[in-house]
């Protein structure tokens, strides 16, 4: 059983469809599934009696209001029903090979879970009978675009597991820190994406007066990095040891192994956030 808990922007223009849609394919997982909303931007409340949510309003922000990860995640695992537990960006449609990767791991004591998504234009509302799903990931593989492995929309884990820092949702920086924290701390990095294929509805970023066409910067990135130790202190998808796939959990092969240690390795970390720091000044 699972518990899935995410932190929704307001429900205005394509965000409300992109939201319900992924909502309503969180719900059309199984009954049991647990689907847990944070944050008081409008609709969330609508949204979640819509769709037999729990509803948990009242979450710390930042100064310029940004609803902050470490009291939602302390929150979820607080109150979660179930002891394995998803964060997923609210903008994220889930198929039932989700449900197989959260059994996989339930025999596991520690793990973090992540992969890659497809990222996908939509504009239409999404039908969650099998026939609509199964023609909706079909069309995903197809017009579909693989994101790059430098990020993650989802995290799978067990209860306890995770104590975050202040950052805010959704500014980059966080999601690339945690990959850091779980290698540093010997949690199992199990990269998921050849077993999980869920769907990112395309969209900008304008609802931030700090967005760009690709993601938000600002104030709240510079502070997700200070709070992250600096751009060294990141990880991606490239530094998992682990897989999930066919035949549940297994490490990398030797090779690939290898090539996963060395993009965790100090000198390595320190190029990239060289490359962090290049790609921050010239996005100003």
């Amino acid at each position: 059983m699972l518990t899935i808990f995410s932190i929704p922007k307001s429900f205005d223009g394509n965000a409300a469809r992109h939201q319900r849609n992924a909502i309503r394919s969180w719900r059309a997982l199984a009954p049991e599934v647990e689907i847990l909303l944070f944050g008081s931007d409008r609709g969330t409340a609508e949204a979640a009696g819509e769709f037999g949510a729990h509803h948990f309003p009242e979450v710390a922000t930042t100064t310029l209001g940004t609803p902050r990860l470490d009291g939602v995640f302390r929150e979820a695992q607080r109150v979660a029903r179930w002891p394995t537990l998803l964060y997923a960006n609210a903008d994220i449609v889930f198929f039932k090979d989700l449900l197989d990767a959260a059994l996989a791991v339930q025999g596991l004591d520690r793990y973090l879970v992540c992969g890659r998504r497809i990222d996908l234009d939509m504009e239409e509302d999404l039908g969650t009978d099998t026939d609509a799903m199964e023609r909706f990931a079909a069309r995903s593989r197809r017009e579909g675009t693989v994101h790059p492995p430098n990020g993650s929309d989802y995290f799978l884990f067990p209860r306890g597991l995770i104590d975050l820092p202040p950052f805010s949702v959704g500014r980059p920086g966080w999601d690339n820190w945690l990959m850091y924290w779980a290698h540093a701390e010997g949690v199992p990095l199990i990269d998921a994406s050849s077993a999980v294929a869920p769907v990112h509805q395309n969209h900008d970023y304008s609802h931030s007066r700090f967005g760009t066409a690709t993601q938000v910067r600002g104030p709240e990135y510079l502070e997700n990095v200070r709070l992250a130790g600096g751009s060294s202190m990141m990880l991606d998808l490239r530094a998992a040891g682990w897989l999930l796939g066919p035949h549940g959990v297994t490490r990398k092969p030797a090779l690939d192994s290898a090539i996963a240690s060395a993009h965790a390795s100090a000198p390595v970390r320190a190029l990239l956030g060289v490359k962090r720091v290049l790609q921050r000044a010239l996005h100003r």
